[in-house]
């Protein structure tokens, strides 16, 4: 493999803490830098603050290869649409850039902070989620990253999943999307509207439930680390920062 100083930059779901990266970051090479972009627990901040935030984390010099999983697609896509010159590539994975399911706005009247707060039933977290064959140890890793954010955070990020804009600009760097192919949560037809805004997307379907990085950590480090090798900058070996 073809050693780089190309850094990874995991953008998380809609916890927001980085907890369910865990897996994934257990699977890749000791070699491979990767880090975390945690998110603060505030429930005032939505997509265009968290996007600033984000823009003010990223490396300033350093190469890097941006990977956003599910509530941060439209984060990335505000990134790569007009992005900064050490961007190399981006990776989506279960995202969406518009509102990703039309059975959210049923949600939109109900007492979400309220509900956020009682125990996730596991039925729930295997149908939708994790999938029903669940690994325990991911379902006690969902726990812990819902437990650490506060409920109307949850509650804001939920809402403001509805109100995406749609967008024209398009993807300014090379892009790839992981799809689950049994994701419950966001249905295949985001897929095409990534098509639409990236033609050249290089759309790659993995087996597993909308928690695709936790599942199948293994399949997606291949497919991650191809992508990485593919880059035109060398990487370097430092410590991995969670």
């Amino acid at each position: 493999m073809q050693q780089n100083n190309v850094q990874l930059i995991l953008l998380p779901g809609m916890d927001g803490t980085g907890v369910l990266f865990r897996p994934l970051l257990e699977t890749l090479p000791e070699n491979i830098e990767a880090r975390v972009i945690t998110y603060p627990c505030d429930k005032d901040k939505g997509y265009p603050e968290l996007t600033e935030y984000v823009k003010g984390k990223l490396p300033k010099e350093r190469n890097f290869i941006l990977i956003a999983e599910s509530f941060s697609g439209p984060i990335a896509y505000s990134i790569s649409s007009n992005p900064p010159k050490n961007l190399k590539s981006v990776i989506f994975v279960a995202t969406f850039i518009n509102t990703p399911n039309r059975f959210l706005w049923l949600l939109e009247k109900l007492p979400l902070p309220l509900i956020l707060k009682l125990p996730i039933p596991i039925f729930f977290i295997k149908r939708l989620l994790l999938g029903k064959n669940a690994k325990h140890q991911n379902i006690k890793l969902l726990k812990e990253a819902i437990n650490k954010t506060d409920s109307e955070t949850l509650a804001n990020r939920i809402r403001e999943m509805l109100y995406i804009p749609v967008e024209e600009n398009k993807i300014l760097v090379p892009s790839a999307y992981l799809a689950a192919g049994n994701d419950k949560l966001v249905p295949h037809r985001n897929i095409k509207e990534f098509m639409r805004i990236a033609p050249k997307i290089e759309i790659i379907m993995i087996d597993g439930p909308h928690f695709l990085l936790q599942e199948s950590p293994k399949e997606c480090g291949i497919e991650i680390m191809r992508i990485l090798e593919q880059s035109p900058q060398d990487v370097v070996r430092d410590e991995l920062q969670h």
